[in-house]
């Protein structure tokens, strides 16, 4: 994951978004494969604010939503309230 999320980072450095939401599709595909949340979120948090950055808002709000599901997803297996998270 860590080549591809640095490869999406250095492609938004040099404004090239739509480049970088591409390589973060790689670091989802792998994060789904490997069954790896956390990578998931990260992917789809940093896609949608590419998304953002190139003016497609509802692929942005699509992208920022499936991260915060997954989230919610995390807080509800490992049972903790929202407040408790935030501990």
């Amino acid at each position: 994951f860590t080549k591809f999320t640095v490869a999406a980072e250095l492609l938004v450095g040099d404004d090239l978004f739509e480049a970088a939401v591409k390589q973060h599709d790689r670091c989802i595909e792998l994060a789904t494969v490997s069954n790896d949340t956390l990578q998931l979120i990260i992917a789809y948090n940093n896609q949608g604010t590419n998304f953002r950055r190139i003016g497609d808002l509802q692929q942005a709000s699509t992208n920022h939503y499936k991260a915060l599901e997954l989230c919610d997803k995390i807080l509800t297996f490992t049972k903790l309230s929202p407040e408790e998270a935030e501990k």
